[in-house]
């Protein structure tokens, strides 16, 4: 005799069907956030590096004799070769999503002199970047004083965010933070980012001679 399965099986089996399709399109769903903000990531380190090695050539023809010697140590060891890829690794399983910042409240100090003057010089180069890239741009001295920024926070102290502490310490950063409401007016279909509710930071420091005398920010607007 043929083996059918009872009704109450059939119904059984339906319902574990339902039940799974959603719970594996919030699965499939996470792994696609996590792979965006992990290329949204990538892109802001290549800016980032691109910012830097400009900052860099400009610091090193600017900078008076024994400048070096009044920046922090770089914590983080030099690389084996010439090579110093930075990897994207940020993660929505594994990484916090840090609380907002509001720059505006941060206390204020006078940025490095030379930080100040060459930031004053590329500034235009970074405003018209942002208008392709959509980032925010920021370059700081050695102590995290906003030197030159695309938006209005320069002279702000910004050492006690966590990304821009590490930066100091020589490593290059990413971390995600809880972004405030945006008007619906303010929301552009270009800009896909200003729509979620998380900003990609990442921060990428300058290192001479084993010593840390500038980082850059990037993040998503």
């Amino acid at each position: 005799m043929k083996w059918r399965p009872r009704l109450r099986t059939l119904l059984l089996l339906a319902n574990l069907v339902l039940l799974a399709l959603p719970l594996t399109g919030v699965f499939l769903l996470r792994l696609y956030e996590s792979a965006l903000i992990r290329q949204t990531e990538s892109e802001l380190m290549g800016q980032g590096a691109l910012i830097a090695a400009m900052y860099r050539v400009d610091w090193l023809r600017a900078a008076p004799d024994g400048a070096f010697s009044t920046m922090p140590l770089s914590k983080t060891p030099p690389p084996d070769g010439p090579w110093q890829p930075i990897v994207a690794n940020l993660d929505l399983a594994d990484d916090p999503i840090l609380p907002e910042v509001i720059t505006a409240e941060m206390p204020k100090a006078e940025p490095h002199d030379v930080a100040r003057r060459i930031g004053a010089d590329i500034k235009p180069v970074l405003m018209q970047a942002q208008r392709q890239t959509l980032a925010g741009i920021r370059i700081l001295d050695h102590r995290g004083v906003v030197a030159t920024s695309t938006g209005e926070d320069e002279g702000r102290a910004l050492g006690a965010m966590v990304e821009v502490a590490r930066a100091l310490e020589g490593r290059a950063t990413s971390v995600m933070r809880r972004r405030p409401p945006v008007q619906p007016e303010f929301l552009s279909p270009l800009s896909i980012s200003r729509g979620a509710s998380v900003r990609v930071f990442a921060v990428v420091p300058v290192v001479e001679n084993g010593r840390v005398f500038t980082i850059d920010t990037t993040a998503t607007v």
